[in-house]
């Protein structure tokens, strides 16, 4: 779910709420929900799905540090645009897991109610 920002800033136009919104307004209401660093980003999936840290990190194949692996893989790529062989070397896995954990995401946040409520408590 895009911000207001984001969503006024993609429709290219100046919309009169009160007062008129500027580019630069909307540009700075952005950059101040920016995520600026991959560990930022670990951090609030860890707190909101009550995972530590070091299992994100970990080869556990519970599915729940699964699916949190999956969004995280995700909000990596989508949030930092990072490629996916960075987020492999953060994660200690390979590129190819990480190809697939976020299109296996993609399906699951569709298709799968349980798996989409934990996704919005993690976004941004």
């Amino acid at each position: 779910m895009e911000t207001i920002g984001q969503y006024l800033l993609s429709q290219k136009r100046t919309y009169v709420v009160k007062e008129n919104i500027k580019t630069g307004h909307i540009r700075a209401l952005i950059d101040s929900e920016r995520i600026t660093t991959p560990d930022e980003v670990i951090k609030r999936v860890s707190e909101r799905l009550n995972i530590p840290i070091f299992e994100l990190k970990g080869k556990s194949r519970k599915r729940e540090i699964v699916d949190a692996n999956m969004m995280l893989s995700f909000l990596l790529r989508s949030y930092l645009k990072l490629s996916f062989k960075s987020i492999a070397k953060i994660l200690n896995r390979d590129h190819s897991t990480i190809i697939y954990r976020v299109n296996e995401h993609e399906k699951l946040v569709i298709s799968d109610r349980g798996y989409r409520q934990k996704f919005e408590k993690c976004k941004y």
